[in-house]
């Protein structure tokens, strides 16, 4: 019995050294995979690139867009914001066509925010039971995701190009302006209020594929609403949203391009789970942090793209 004792007080230290070097990469690794994605934009955004059509070249490009979709999906299922807002744009001035370029984004959020939802619960960052408050709000919001994602992408394919480009533009210079200024609003959470929040977000979603998670998560956290839970209700309405996208991309005779939608789904699934996990490790504090200066910087990279 002694040597089995001595053996267990052994382990034990062993055991707590093992989950602090795990937690410490995965910190490591998401700050590396942030500073990637928001970089990556930058550059992209100024570089600029020649308008072009999906199928031109990208098998060319494949490896580059799995590896943006991985990191992108890392980052978004971490703070509950980053993917279509940083990578739609990029793959559009990597030259691929914006009428591809969406729904192939929407399907890989769809898949990617189903598997990150049941590791949030799995995991324990957020409640998802049918008596909770997290399950209600995660449904009210994609309720109005889907009716006024559906919208959106019913009047973006139906309208000419630059009159797109110009909503787009407005409704991306409010999110900036509505995310950046999100930290200075303290409002009492209400029902009607996240039923707008969910409609406005899910309206930018349809036209451009993006601005979703940062609209749903800055404003969880300014009613009162715990970071993790935020970023787990947000991965939650965010599939349904995209699902209403979709319909309405499909009822409109918006063909899929599956080569890039299976691409973005490789890279998007393996970081999805990693991205709970990494949202289970950080500090409350920090997770806070990180989610207002995601905030802070999609703001200011979708005005940039605007005034470009």
């Amino acid at each position: 019995m002694g040597s089995i004792e001595e053996v267990s007080v052994e382990q034990a230290p062993s055991r707590g050294r093992g989950r602090r070097i795990i937690k410490r990469s995965l910190v490591v690794l998401w700050a590396l995979l942030a500073v990637f994605v928001f970089v990556s934009a930058i550059v992209l955004t100024l570089r600029g690139a020649p308008a072009g059509e999906v199928e031109r070249d990208l098998m060319t490009i494949l490896p580059f867009v799995i590896i943006l979709s991985f990191a992108c999906e890392y980052v978004d299922s971490s703070i509950g914001m980053g993917y279509g807002t940083t990578l739609t744009p990029m793959l559009l001035l990597l030259g691929l066509n914006p009428a591809a370029v969406v729904p192939a984004v929407l399907v890989q959020e769809l898949i990617s925010g189903s598997v990150n939802v049941i590791s949030h619960h799995k995991l324990g960052n957020v409640d998802l039971r049918p008596s909770g408050r997290a399950l209600r709000m995660g449904a009210l919001l994609g309720i109005c995701g889907l009716i006024g994602g559906a919208l959106a992408a019913r009047v973006a394919v139906n309208l000419p190009a630059d009159t797109v480009k110009l909503v787009t533009g407005i409704i991306v210079a409010s999110m900036g302006v509505a995310v950046i200024g999100a930290g200075h609003l303290r409002l009492r959470f209400s029902w009607p209020r996240a039923g707008v929040l969910g409609l406005v977000a899910a309206i930018n979603k349809g036209f451009m594929g993006g601005g979703y998670g940062p609209i749903v998560s800055s404003g969880q956290i300014v009613t009162g609403i715990a970071a993790r839970e935020a970023v787990a209700i947000t991965s939650f309405a965010e599939a349904t949203t995209c699902a209403g996208a979709l319909a309405g991309y499909l009822t409109a005779g918006t063909p899929i391009p599956w080569a890039l939608a299976a691409s973005l789904v490789a890279g998007g699934v393996v970081a999805s789970v990693m991205g709970a996990a990494t949202v289970r490790v950080m500090p409350e504090r920090g997770l806070k942090w990180a989610i207002a200066g995601g905030c802070v910087v999609l703001g200011g990279l979708t005005l940039l793209k605007v005034l470009l």
